[in-house]
């Protein structure tokens, strides 16, 4: 034990003057052994009561998951307390697919179904502050709940530790100024992260550099200012999007990545702000799903998607109740379905800022990208820029919301002629497809706005005459 703290010891010391001070060791560090932890046998009272011998003796201390080649640690559910922190004697070493080789294993055999692994004691203010988890392995059973479960956590950082086997690694409920760094989640039953607000909202929560894989949902989010940096999410094995948002959220994604995700990348039916910034985000390895998109929002005040490379997702963004505003620039995308943008519906969902760069990367020789929106009245008309070999044209087709049938109801061709009724040829029997022009009972009197090179043309139907203006004045040729 020599090359620990002792806890609560106290020392004599002699200060500079000669005078002696009795002190306690501060930040002690506790074996489990020392109260009997033996490996591959029920070790959760040992533990418990070097968790607990930290907490009464110390502001702040450390409670050892010794190293063992021979066993695991075998653990019903264990309560952390306020300034203590859970760590491995030795940092936990991975391979290339995320799984933990034994270093202190702690493996789950709960009491009871759906037990979780490790919890918070129950505050006795606002929050449990400064308690934490490091280098730990955690190995769930058919049975488990949750490997850490932590309500109301202040201040808590879980480092470099690895999961699998539980229903989800880490429930953080209504947590504030935490940090999940370097986590390895394998594996979960049901969502692998859970960011969640229930007794108070989650906030300034950071996930950094993790790797999640393997689980129906990879990441579900209730919290105001939760940012995922430099974490990759692999491999959601159900139909649902990798990451789900809701209430008043305020999430960001800044430089993550996704390979083979299914159902989608983000699923949000409500938030405040979803900003996605930099990374590499992909869809299913055997191509694209109809219907998946990279992110599907309903009511969600402002969508950011910037600087990214999108591939293998059938939409881009999908837009269902009343998204305020919606920003898509200087992204890099590829491999997408046949109409990528057909999924926005209703002006009034994308009404603030919306801005569209032509992304570059696109297979193919002609692509369109194309808009479906819906008024408030029921008008639909559908929006598609569309661009072959440097030639770009903009389309606007009227869709019949009865059928779903469109026809082509203006173009602006790369020279920038105005064609209306698009290129259907005209006939003397025409009913549509006509150039309208404001008419009224009476000359014109107002000053029509000055455009360059451009002229205005107004219809008197009370005097028969056709009216244009310029050169400061209104002219006109009588019809017959």
């Amino acid at each position: 034990m020599t090359d620990y703290l002792v806890p609560g010891v106290m020392r004599s010391i002699t200060g500079q003057l000669g005078r002696v001070a009795q002190v306690r060791d501060a930040a002690p560090i506790v074996d489990p052994t020392w109260y009997g932890a033996v490996v591959d046998t029920d070790c959760t009272a040992a533990f418990q009561a070097a968790i607990d011998h930290v907490a009464s003796t110390s502001m702040s201390g450390a409670v050892l998951i010794p190293d063992s080649t021979s066993g695991d640690w075998w653990i019903s559910q264990l309560t952390l307390r306020q300034g203590v922190t859970l760590r491995s004697q030795t940092p936990a070493l991975h391979d290339s697919e995320g799984t933990a080789r034994q270093h202190g294993r702690l493996v789950h055999v709960p009491d009871s179904p759906r037990q979780h692994m490790i919890v918070l004691e129950t505050p006795e203010l606002d929050y449990v502050w400064a308690a934490g988890v490091s280098g730990a392995v955690f190995v769930g059973a058919t049975d488990s709940g949750d490997a850490i479960h932590f309500d109301l956590p202040g201040r808590v950082i879980i480092s470099d530790c690895a999961f699998s086997g539980f229903d989800r690694a880490i429930q953080l409920d209504g947590a504030i100024d935490c940090d999940v760094v370097r986590p390895i989640i394998n594996y979960c039953r049901e969502s692998a992260l859970v960011i969640a607000s229930v007794a108070a909202p989650s906030t300034t929560v950071v996930v950094d550099r993790g790797y999640v894989r393997s689980s129906p949902r990879l990441a579900t989010i209730a919290g105001i200012g939760v940012t995922f940096r430099g974490t990759t999410f692999e491999s959601n094995t159900g139909t649902d999007s990798a990451a789900l948002i809701t209430g008043a959220s305020q999430v960001a994604f800044d430089h993550c990545y996704s390979e083979n995700v299914l159902g989608g990348f983000i699923e949000s039916p409500a938030a405040e702000s979803i900003v996605v910034t930099g990374g590499k985000y992909g869809g299913p390895n055997a191509g694209v799903t109809a219907g998946d998109a990279f992110a599907d929002v309903g009511d969600v005040n402002s969508l950011v998607i910037t600087g990214a490379t999108i591939a293998r997702f059938d939409k881009f963004v999908k837009t269902t109740v009343d998204t305020d505003s919606v920003v898509w620039q200087s992204n890099h995308v590829a491999q997408h379905g046949t109409t990528p943008w057909s999924a926005l519906n209703r002006p009034s969902h994308v009404r603030g800022d919306w801005r569209y760069e032509t992304s570059p990367g696109l297979s193919g020789a002609s692509v369109a990208s194309q808009f479906d929106l819906v008024d408030d009245y029921g008008t639909k008309i559908r929006l598609v820029n569309g661009y072959s070999q440097g030639a770009a044209e903009f389309t606007v087709h009227a869709i019949n919301t009865a059928t779903n049938e469109t026809t082509v109801a203006l173009v602006v061709d790369p020279y920038g002629n105005v064609l209306p009724a698009g290129f259907t040829a005209p006939t003397t029997a025409m009913a549509d497809g006509f150039v309208m022009v404001p008419a009224a009972a009476g000359p014109p009197t107002g000053a029509p706005r000055a455009r360059g090179g451009k002229v205005p043309i107004y219809v008197d139907t009370a005097n028969g005459r056709i009216y244009t203006y310029y050169g400061g004045a209104w002219h006109y040729l009588s019809l017959t």
